[in-house]
């Protein structure tokens, strides 16, 4: 997943991807489960990969549509 031009986008703040994140546990009952925000493998078109932090909801639409992935 290439996010590099994502964050050249006009109010562009953060990018979080499922390489940044540690597995976490899924709840208070749970704990002992963890899983991951997002899944390494993308499995089909439009699932998510990704979150994106903007000043605007269409400003962070933007940069989400510049994140590239790699099939």
């Amino acid at each position: 997943m290439d996010t590099r031009e994502a964050e050249k986008c006009q109010a562009f703040q953060a990018v979080i991807t499922g390489k940044l994140l540690e597995p976490m546990s899924i709840g208070p009952i749970y704990e002992e489960f963890k899983t991951k925000l997002f899944d390494p493998i993308c499995r089909h078109e439009g699932e998510e990969v990704a979150a994106v932090a903007a000043e605007t909801p269409y400003q962070a639409w933007d940069a989400i549509k510049a994140i590239k992935v790699k099939v």
